[in-house]
């Protein structure tokens, strides 16, 4: 068993645990805010370009997590969306069911580097197989009745409150 140890600024730290090619994730859907922002910044050196951070998201057991780039447009920077699922909740099996996720927003400078994170959580409730309600930021396609998978937000920074930038040689 491989058992890295990270320490976190909170004193903290953030485990990752390696047994036979499994992998503990560095970041969970159950984690807070902060922690998420933190589990982040920890695994992805400030400066790191997108392929940086992308090796680092799969390095911290995340390779399969959904994953989006937006290109910059209209004067917003690019940004890498990692999509963290609530534990049971990725996939839809039954009519009656909620859907519930964290979206991880790394943005990157005008010279594509790692500069700030941010986090958006969200959820879908399915009632008879058909959305009910959420999610509560746009979409880039219509929702579809369940199993279909909820598609990525439109804007990935809108609605998001709390952040936490990167500052290179520093926390």
């Amino acid at each position: 068993m491989n058992i890295r140890i990270r320490a976190i600024a909170t004193g903290a730290c953030a485990l990752v645990v390696t047994t036979a090619g499994c992998t503990t994730p560095m970041a969970s859907a159950l984690m807070s805010d902060p922690e998420l922002l933190r589990a982040f910044d920890t695994a992805i050196p400030a400066g790191s370009t997108v392929e940086q951070a992308r090796d680092a998201i799969s390095a911290g057991g995340l390779k399969s997590a959904p994953q989006m780039l937006y290109p910059p447009a209209e004067g917003r920077p690019q940004v890498l969306l990692v999509r963290l699922y609530q534990p049971g909740t990725q996939w839809v099996d039954a009519d009656d069911s909620t859907v519930e996720w964290a979206d991880v927003s790394l943005v990157f400078d005008p010279i594509d580097r790692y500069a700030r994170a941010g986090v958006f959580r969200d959820s879908v409730r399915y009632l008879n197989g058909m959305p009910s309600y959420g999610p509560t930021r746009s979409t880039m396609r219509p929702l579809g009745r369940w199993p279909t998978s909820v598609p990525p937000p439109a804007d990935p920074l809108a609605g998001i409150t709390e952040w936490r930038p990167r500052v290179p040689g520093g926390e």
